[in-house]
């Protein structure tokens, strides 16, 4: 069973993980938990930890990727 956050019912742009994406340039990264959250010059997300990586296309694919890594732990 997958587990709900509380944004799951609300807008997502209300959530503070999704503010923080939003600050995340090519010129600029932004640490949220484990992940170092970049954007590469192709303008896609890049999500980097000690133990994991993944490229996200969009600033909604990255925020649901990240959610279901971070809800794992």
């Amino acid at each position: 069973m997958e587990q709900l956050s509380f944004y799951d019912y609300l807008d997502k742009e209300e959530d503070p993980l999704y503010q923080k994406l939003l600050h995340v340039t090519k010129e600029m990264s932004v640490t949220i938990g484990p992940y170092n959250v970049s954007r590469n010059q192709a303008n896609m997300y890049e999500a980097v930890s000690e133990d994991d990586e993944f490229p996200a296309s969009s600033i909604d694919d990255c925020y649901e990727k990240l959610n279901k890594r971070m809800n794992k732990e």
